[in-house]
């Protein structure tokens, strides 16, 4: 019996695009999609070997491909006005809201992908197995910015973190040499993102 496990630290490119609506006061609205490329890595997998009579500590490196797609809905509280720069000459806003400000909102929603190992211990097909499978799971957190609005134009930073549930797993059954049946189970998590 083989039982490994790892954990990593991903930095990825993302690609999205979302609206937001300003209702009455300082509460808005958002939804957003966001597409997470986290692309192939090795990761370094710790734990142990068993065979009758002997436990072993093991140490397996495997590449693991991975990709998210992400669509979340939330809600924004905007703060007082940031203070103006006196080196730029004041420009009237569009007519309705200023979203000039700080701001901090709240969000929820899904999570949904695949991950891939194309490498399984070494091993390349047709010899090897190459699993893929689908993961999906919940996301929440929180968002922390603050917005300049010119003209029509709002230009802002943003930052924001999510704790999520998404995860996958894939089970299969095949012999072994010498007649001996192996039974894997590959599967992954995602913390947060």
């Amino acid at each position: 019996k083989t039982s490994l496990s790892g954990s990593e630290t991903r930095y990825a490119p993302m690609l999205g695009f979302g609206a937001e609506y300003a209702l009455a006061g300082p509460w808005s609205i958002v939804a957003e999609y966001n597409y997470h490329h986290l692309g192939t890595r090795n990761v370094s997998q710790t734990g142990t070997i068993s065979v009758p009579g002997a436990t072993t500590p093991a140490v397996i490196d495997n590449r693991i491909e991975q990709a998210i797609h992400v669509a979340k809905f939330g809600v924004n509280y905007r703060f007082g006005n940031v203070a103006s720069d006196p080196a730029f000459a004041p420009v009237p806003a569009a007519p309705g809201t200023n979203w000039t400000g700080a701001y901090i909102g709240a969000q929820g929603g899904y999570g949904w992908g695949q991950t891939q190992w194309p490498d399984i211990f070494g091993a390349v097909p047709p010899f090897g197995s190459l699993p893929r499978y689908d993961h999906s799971g919940w996301i929440a957190g929180g968002t922390i910015g603050v917005n300049a609005q010119t003209g029509r134009f709002v230009f802002g930073v943003e930052g924001e973190i999510l704790a999520t549930g998404i995860k996958g797993n894939f089970s299969t059954s095949g012999n072994a040499f010498g007649g001996a049946v192996v039974d894997s189970t590959f599967s992954s998590k995602i913390d947060w993102l």
